[in-house]
């Protein structure tokens, strides 16, 4: 695949998106995985059915946080690269273009 590189200088404007969405993603890992990790750890917590409610719903928030993360992460990556505007057919998306 040909991947041209973009010479347009990019400003902070550009990534502010990326990097709040990306905050966003951390802080949500960081929060539903430290109660996640209370809630297995503490016995008492874990016998309550509420708390096993509580703790699905971490759980999903958790994988929720670690796609966001991530793939604002990899967005960063591509502005830095120059790729923003690399054009993909929507599996090349799915597949994601290669950074390197």
């Amino acid at each position: 695949m040909n991947v041209s590189r973009s010479n347009v200088s990019l400003s902070f404007d550009d990534y502010i998106g990326h990097v709040l969405f990306g905050g966003q993603g951390y802080a949500i890992c960081f929060g539903s995985g430290l109660l996640l990790l209370t809630i297995l750890l503490d016995k008492s917590l874990r016998e309550r059915k509420e708390m096993r409610i509580i703790a699905g719903q971490a759980a999903a928030n958790l994988l929720s946080g670690v796609g966001s993360a991530w793939l604002s992460t990899y967005r960063i990556v591509l502005l830095i690269q120059g790729l923003q505007s690399t054009p993909s057919s929507p599996f090349n998306c799915v597949i994601l273009p290669q950074v390197g």
